[in-house]
């Protein structure tokens, strides 16, 4: 097994969840080098980085590298793992915590923690039964914890805390079966749609920068992990050069019920989502060392949906005390773009890479309606600790216009003051530390500019800290 596939691990536990590293190995950026420099196929997955600043190998990406993040606390289980993965099966168990203390802001300061296990496994159906290129893979989650943003008020568009929510249950977030037959692969059962489309990992700590971006900002019907859904998805791949994807999965609310966490039932289903995305790869100068992934995409939603404002007979709901228009249909867009702009040297220093992420929803249904968030990450800055990185952030969510006009129709009319929303806008510094084998420690700082989407609100400090554990 690769080592990206153990160093993946971090951003399993995020909003990728992954006993193996496969899908996430395929999407997430890092900066760091390869010892064996293998050379890519003309078919089959792309394999591309893990991770945010850490080397690459020969093949489209940047997986593996720094050893300390690529192994596990307990090491090989006294020969146990190595055993298992010659039988086709890899297991994984992690722990991720998200910590923050706001400085400033809300109605006092305060610490809150959030946390995440996870225990996953990945069976290769070649090694242990003869079917080709074939896996089925196991994964169940489990949130804990408390969210800063409502116990102290602050009210933010995006947690301070990535990983919080979705209830504190066990929830069955990956079982499915996946195989790829020349250059097409196909994908299908319990899934999360977030670890096949606009897939980002969640590097930063803050919402705005962690994970998938459209189910950061429309996650009633777009479901980030843990939550999974039935959904089946086929992707062509086009040598080196990128891939073709389409989906359909269930949109199903019962599934984010807390007492649904191993649901299976269709029942509750409201519609079908069908996404589709292409991605292309690119190796700047050819170097295989600077490699990128750079995707766009967009989905449609068949299920009828409310509108924010408008009424039945096509007047302002909130004037008119008129029942909302429904209608059926949602939909967007998105991009997610990440690059290698220089390559580490052979101790994983000097390594610079850039992502950026966008999503819209439409302006009919989505009270956020679109996020932005740009950023990048350089290791070894402090000499003598290569490995080290830090990283830097910036972003966006805003607020639908229509909710902003209907609020101040509002408050003329009843001569009322309730708030106007509009864009609100974080930053998040951190520095990456890999302490010991199967440990990341990240310590960071993250400054968020008008409070849920108001001027009127004083700019909030938070100090954060995440830590993950791989066994």
């Amino acid at each position: 097994m690769q080592s990206a596939a153990i160093d993946a691990a971090y951003y399993a536990a995020m909003e990728i969840p992954s006993a193996l590293a496969h899908s996430v190995a395929e999407e997430t950026p890092r900066n760091a080098q390869d010892k064996n420099g293998a050379k890519a196929g003309n078919g089959g997955p792309l394999v591309l980085p893990t991770s945010p600043s850490k080397g690459t190998n020969g093949k489209l990406g940047m997986t593996g590298s720094n050893p300390l993040a690529d192994e596990h606390l307990l090491g090989d289980w006294a020969g146990i793992r190595t055993g298992l993965q010659d039988m086709g099966i890899s297991l994984s168990a992690q722990y991720l915590l998200h910590g923050v203390y706001n400085l400033n802001g809300g109605t006092d300061s305060g610490f809150r923690q959030a946390g995440q296990a996870s225990l996953g496994a990945t069976f290769d159906l070649d090694r242990m039964i003869g079917v080709k290129k074939a896996v089925i893979q196991l994964l169940i989650l489990n949130r804990n914890g408390d969210n800063l943003s409502t116990d102290k008020r602050l009210f933010l568009l995006q947690p301070a805390q990535g990983i919080y929510g979705r209830g504190e249950v066990w929830r069955l977030t990956q079982f499915w079966y996946r195989q790829t037959i020349g250059k097409v692969e196909y994908k299908i059962g319990r899934v999360s749609l977030s670890e096949d489309f606009a897939t980002a990992p969640c590097i930063f700590e803050n919402g705005t920068f962690c994970g998938t971006a459209p189910g950061n900002i429309l996650g009633y019907y777009w479901y980030n992990s843990p939550v999974s859904e039935w959904g089946a998805r086929v992707r062509l791949y086009d040598g080196r050069k990128g891939y073709f994807q389409l989906g359909l999965y269930e949109v199903n609310p019962s599934n984010l019920r807390d007492d649904k966490g191993f649901n299976l039932s269709f029942k509750g289903c409201t519609g079908v989502m069908i996404p589709i995305e292409k991605a292309w790869a690119v190796r700047l100068g050819g170097d295989p060392r600077r490699a990128g992934l750079y995707k766009i995409g967009a989905w449609y939603d068949t299920s009828r949906a409310t509108d924010l404002v408008r009424d039945v007979d096509g007047g302002m709901a909130a004037l008119s005390g008129r029942p909302l228009e429904k209608k059926r249909g949602r939909y967007g867009a998105y991009a997610a773009f990440r690059q290698q702009i220089v390559a580490p040297d052979a101790e994983g220093a000097g390594g610079f890479n850039m992502f950026l992420n966008a999503v819209q929803g439409d302006r009919r249904t989505a009270p956020l309606l679109n996020k932005f968030a740009v950023g990048a990450f350089y290791s070894g800055l402090i000499p003598g600790r290569p490995t080290d990185e830090i990283g830097l952030a910036i972003g966006r969510t805003r607020s639908n216009g229509r909710l902003a006009r209907m609020h101040a129709a509002w408050n003329e009319m009843a001569r009322d003051n309730v708030p106007i929303r509009r864009s609100e806008y974080a930053a998040e510094l951190d520095y990456i530390i890999y302490p010991l084998p199967g440990l990341t420690l990240r310590p960071n700082l993250q400054l968020v500019v008008h409070p849920a989407g108001r001027s009127d609100r004083k700019s909030i400090v938070i100090a954060g800290f995440s830590a993950l554990t791989s066994f």
